[in-house]
């Protein structure tokens, strides 16, 4: 018998989840798919809340998503999902985000956690009867939630510190760890790590806007097909970290980039971001065409050999 995906959470797309694109905003899709991922792991008998308290976290290190439609302001959404793998340390789930009220799929997610020591951030096996309980539950893939772009199968390029200095790819200023947005060991907070590419001081990029408007007036946004991010380590309050970019394909309507960020005092990965976007008109809410000056913007920043 196959299992079938588990209903996980539900909630409404609330007024302070809408992004300056006027849609719901991919942190708070990241949000409900790691407290859907929380759920399910609990249901295969992970205490997150005792091993939080034995200083080992439940940690998301790999994260795929696949946006599919738009949703707007009170949207009813679901997600519901399952295991599609488990290995000794590692626990990978597979979930949907549903509109309850058209029944149609708004996104699918692939993520990977697992459980590390707080203040080392070592690996730590899963509990033997998790292991067991997340195997018998685990599901086939289904083929309208796998990637369309990006192959998680493919390890990226993950050029060194220096290469990307040389090449002059920043995205940011350096800028120090907030202790604020660290644990109690001045540790950086796991569920963050996502937004390390977008904080501190950014660097005069036009081709990181995401909203903008072109010479015959039109409001175009750049809204994101499908991303991943991958954890490699986590810094520490007052660590200086810098993140940098490069575009790696760029096509009529989408284009495809990578996002590095290194800890500029011991020169060691944090972490890896892809993004997959596509120009959208704001007022037909549909995929046009790239425009000349937000191509050439583009294009500074164009190594396709970094994909």
């Amino acid at each position: 018998m196959t299992n079938e995906l588990t209903r996980l959470i539900e909630s409404p797309v609330g007024a302070d989840e809408i992004d300056e694109l006027g849609h719901l905003s991919v942190p708070f899709y990241e949000a409900r798919a790691i407290a859907a991922c929380q759920k399910l792991a609990e249901r295969h008998r992970l205490d997150i809340a005792r091993a939080r308290s034995h200083g080992i976290e439940f940690t998301l290190v790999d994260a795929y998503l696949r946006n599919l439609r738009e949703q707007f302001l009170g949207a009813p959404l679901l997600v519901r999902g399952g295991v599609l793998a488990v290995s000794e340390t590692r626990l990978q789930c597979y979930q949907e985000l549903i509109n309850t009220e058209t029944d149609e799929l708004s996104a699918t997610f692939v993520y990977t956690f697992e459980l590390q020591r707080q203040t080392s951030r070592e690996p730590l096996p899963l509990p033997d009867e998790v292991i067991e309980s997340a195997t018998d539950g685990v599901i086939p893939w289904p083929e309208h939630g796998r990637p369309r772009t990006i192959d998680l199968k493919h390890m990226p390029a993950m050029p060194d510190l220096a290469t990307l200095q040389q090449l002059d790819l920043a995205l940011n200023q350096p800028f120090p760890i907030d202790a604020e947005a660290c644990d109690e060991t001045g540790l950086y907070l796991a569920e963050r790590f996502s937004h390390l590419p977008y904080s501190g001081e950014r660097v005069d990029d036009p081709g990181a806007q995401w909203v903008f408007e072109t010479a015959d007036g039109h409001r175009l946004g750049m809204a994101d097909l499908e991303s991943r991010q991958m954890l490699f380590s986590l810094p520490r309050a007052g660590e200086r970290v810098q993140a940098f970019r490069a575009e790696v394909e760029i096509g009529r309507k989408t284009f495809y980039r990578n996002h590095w960020v290194y800890s500029l005092d011991s020169g060691r990965l944090i972490s890896f971001t892809s993004l997959v976007s596509v120009a959208l008109d704001l007022d037909a809410r549909r995929a046009v065409e790239i425009p000349q000056d937000m191509r050439a913007a583009l294009e500074r920043r164009y190594h396709p050999e970094l994909r």
